[in-house]
C-alpha cells in the first residue's frame, strides 16, 4: 500500500509569502508602469510559492520507490529505496527549519520536510528493510 506524507510549512516559508505579497501590494499601490509590472511579477511568484508549499508531498510506493512531488508544475523525482544510503534529521536557520536529509546513489542528497518527520523516518526504515530483504533473496 502506498503511504503519503505531506510537507511541513515552516515559519520562514510563511514569512516569505507574506513579504512577497506585501511587496506586490506595495508595487500595485504605486501607480507607475514599472511598479505595476513588478507587482504582477511578484504576485505570480507568490502564487507559485504558495502552490509549491501546499502541494508538496512524499510518497512511498509499493514497488519500492520514494516519489518526491514538489508542486503540480515540477517533475516528480523517483528515488529507489534500495539506493538510499543515509537518512538523518537536520536543523537550519537557528532551529526554525527542520528537515530530513536523504542521501542516495553516488553522493546525491535531497532535503525533505515531511509534516511528521519521525513517522516518515520509521516508514522509510521499515520499507528499506523489506525491499533490501527481497533483493538479498
Amino acid at each position: 500500500m502506498n503511504r503519503t506524507f505531506h510537507s511541513r510549512i515552516s515559519i520562514p516559508a510563511i514569512l516569505t509569502v507574506v513579504v512577497m505579497a506585501a511587496l506586490a501590494l506595495f508595487f500595485f499601490w504605486q501607480r507607475t508602469g514599472v511598479t505595476a509590472l513588478l507587482g504582477m511579477v511578484l504576485f505570480a511568484l507568490t502564487a507559485m510559492v504558495v502552490e509549491r508549499l501546499v502541494h508538496t508531498e512524499y510518497e512511498f510506493t509499493e514497488d519500492g520507490h520514494l516519489m518526491v512531488r514538489r508542486g503540480r508544475w515540477t517533475a516528480v523525482k523517483s528515488i529507489p529505496l534500495t539506493d538510499i544510503t543515509g537518512v538523518k534529521e537536520e536543523g537550519a536557520m537557528f532551529g526554525f527549519v527542520k528537515y530530513v536529509l536523504v542521501s542516495y546513489g553516488a553522493n546525491h542528497h535531497v532535503a525533505l520536510q515531511p509534516a511528521n518527520a519521525d513517522a516518515f523516518i520509521e516508514e522509510m526504515a521499515k520499507r528499506q528493510a523489506k525491499y533490501n530483504h527481497l533483493d538479498n533473496e
